[in-house]
């Protein structure tokens, strides 16, 4: 049993009393008296924690259970379950605002933005005129201050939302088709023909290999190429990728171009192996 402690004067309960009739037990000093249960209900109708009480009055909690499932702790269990349920819309709304806006920490400083993010609304591709409503609908919103209003509300509105220009929120013109698209669809058009080329001529000859030591070499090169089959036909090759690429980092760092084309080739083999 912990030692009795003084309530200090930022623990000092400030919830309303809940009246009842404290069990009466046997006369100890370092017990259950009846001034120590009042302080106790008090305490937990502020705290809400059964730890967070029983240390205030210098108890343990297995004690108070015990206390409380004793047939003269029939009051005290009472007064137990009140003082759990009062106050709770203002616990419900601290809570909130603890999620929601964090605890202030002084030793915290802000040194530069990570990233930037931003909210967006989604519709399915036939809700045209739905999309275009709520663009209209939110320029307003920001032409006349509503928006702002409602984000200060909410303790959003900073500078960044600030330098937000109106009209980029209304609606505007679909985007087209342009040439930096087209370059760009050229560019991966031929990278992917680049990387398929290569990856075949590696994965031509590793067949070529794999197919031999099948037919020709010995049992134990026949069950290892049979094995390499096996396990790169019946694995996605996504996952090799993954794991080329990722996975041995620590051991051997490649480039993305030399992965991709290892690893297709690799995976081709398995196959060029069989025909």
């Amino acid at each position: 049993m912990s030692e009795p402690q003084s309530i200090p004067s930022s623990e000092r309960v400030t919830a309303p009393s809940i009246p009842f009739e404290p069990a009466q037990l046997r006369r100890r000093y370092d017990g259950w008296t009846a001034e120590k249960q009042i302080r106790f209900i008090e305490a937990l109708a502020t705290s809400k924690c059964v730890d967070e009480a029983c240390r205030i009055v210098g108890m343990s909690d297995t004690s108070a259970y015990q206390l409380r499932n004793r047939p003269c702790g029939a009051a005290f269990a009472r007064a137990w379950d009140l003082a759990l349920d009062c106050q709770m819309p203002e616990l419900e709304q601290a809570a909130f605002h603890r999620a929601r806006y964090g605890v202030p920490r002084p030793s915290l400083q802000q040194v530069a933005d990570v990233g930037e993010g931003v909210y967006a609304i989604a519709f399915r591709p036939p809700d045209e005129d739905l999309a275009r409503a709520i663009d209209v609908a939110l320029g307003e919103m920001a032409s006349s201050g509503e928006l702002r209003a409602i984000l200060e509300r909410w303790r959003l509105w900073d500078g960044r939302q600030g330098g937000l220009d109106a009209s980029a929120v209304s609606a505007g013109p679909a985007r087209t088709l342009g040439w930096q698209d087209v370059r760009l669809f050229l560019r991966g058009a031929v990278l992917t023909i680049v990387i398929s080329s290569a990856a075949m001529l590696l994965a031509i000859a590793g067949g070529l290999v794999l197919s031999l030591a099948r037919r020709y070499g010995g049992r134990v090169a026949a069950v290892a190429s049979t094995v390499y089959v096996e396990v790169f036909r019946g694995t996605p090759v996504l996952l090799q990728l993954y794991v080329l690429y990722y996975g041995l980092a620590p051991l051997v760092a490649l480039d993305a171009l030399t992965a991709a084309v290892l690893g297709l080739g690799l995976n081709y083999a398995a196959y060029e192996s069989e025909l």
